[in-house]
Order: C-alpha cells, then sequence, then structure tokens
C-alpha cells in the first residue's frame, strides 16, 4: 500500500509504503478522519490502522497481531461517558479463527468479539455495517451483514448487537437493514 499526503497547495507533505508483510490491517471502505487524540492533529484510519496526518506515523493499530485483512468498516465512536470505541467489520483474512466483527477501546484492546470464522472463504465477508442511537433508551446499536458467498446485492446474513456490551440483539427496524445506513438528522434518536 502507498499512501501519500498533500499540503492545500498540493505539495508533497509526506508519503508512506505499507509494506505487505508489516504487521496491521490494509485499508478500509471507510476512511474517517478525526482528531482522535485530542493533539490538535487529525489522524485517519486507513482500516484498523489510525495514521497522524501531520506526518504519516502510525498513532495505532488496533489489532495489529491479530489481524492483516482488509476492515471493509470501521467507526469509531463514544458512548455517554465519552469512552472511545473503535467499531469495526472485517471483509478478507478470512481464515479459521478470524474475528469478522470487532469493537476496540481507546487503547487497542478488544472489547467485544462475533462472528469467529470457523472455516475458510467468502463466506465470511463482512461487508455492510453501521452504528446507531435508537429510541426508546437511546442505546447505541451496530449492525453486521454478512456478504456470504453471493454478490453485493445479496442480503446472506444481518446481525444487530449492543455497540458497547456485544451482545446480540433483535431490533424491530421498519425495513430490510443490509443496503442501508440510518441517519438521525434532527438527533433525537
Amino acid at each position: 500500500m502507498y499512501l501519500q499526503a498533500y499540503t492545500k497547495g498540493m505539495k508533497p507533505l509526506w508519503e508512506r509504503v505499507i509494506a505487505k508483510d508489516e504487521r496491521g490491517s490494509r485499508a478500509s471502505h471507510h476512511i474517517c478522519v478525526y482528531d482522535y487524540n485530542s493533539d490538535g492533529v487529525d489522524e485517519m484510519f486507513y482500516g484498523e490502522r489510525m495514521i497522524s496526518l501531520a506526518d504519516g506515523h502510525d498513532v495505532a493499530c488496533f489489532g495489529a497481531d491479530s489481524f492483516s485483512g482488509h476492515s471493509d468498516v470501521v467507526l469509531p465512536f463514544y458512548d455517554d461517558e465519552d469512552n472511545y470505541y473503535v467499531y469495526t467489520c472485517r471483509e478478507n483474512g478470512s481464515y479459521v479463527g478470524c474475528d469478522r466483527v470487532v469493537t476496540f477501546d481507546a487503547d487497542g484492546n478488544v472489547v467485544w468479539r462475533a462472528l469467529t470464522a470457523t472455516d475458510e472463504g467468502p463466506q465470511n465477508h463482512i461487508h455492510y455495517g453501521w452504528l446507531a442511537t435508537v429510541k426508546p433508551d437511546y442505546r447505541r446499536i451496530v449492525m453486521a451483514h454478512n456478504l456470504g458467498a453471493g454478490n453485493h446485492h445479496t442480503v446472506a446474513e444481518v446481525f444487530t448487537f449492543d455497540a458497547i456490551s456485544g451482545e446480540e440483539i433483535s431490533f424491530p427496524f421498519p425495513c430490510s437493514l443490509a443496503p442501508l445506513i440510518p441517519l438521525d438528522i434532527n438527533g433525537d434518536g
């Protein structure tokens, strides 16, 4: 993987190579930019790898010792006490024992994990995922859509979890969850 950053005037700021044998995840469909550590410098999530936009170094690399694949979804979020978490859905690296859905705390420790691959192959492809705060108790829930061996328009399995505890839950959504990303425009849950 080859990354480059430029100034506002398109002058090179830094470049970075992530070697094939380097530990840690490789990319994501979602790239979150956020000042994760409140140091006044934004970081970006490139998969489960958080990179400083100032100079390109790894600020953190979540799950680096156990996962070197591609994360389809990486969503940082806070709980009600301002504890920081990172929710991930993983696409490849589909080997036996690979956790397909993982939530980390701010220090990179696994808070909970689910959908551990029991065999190899494309049936372990967690392609969509999201986080929502829902009524009536404004609980944070996350969704993981296992694409399975189908294509991007096939609904194989949809899982919902409590975002903090990882407890698998059933939640009565009014429509199919797989292709949707909920959006709460006015913040009322």
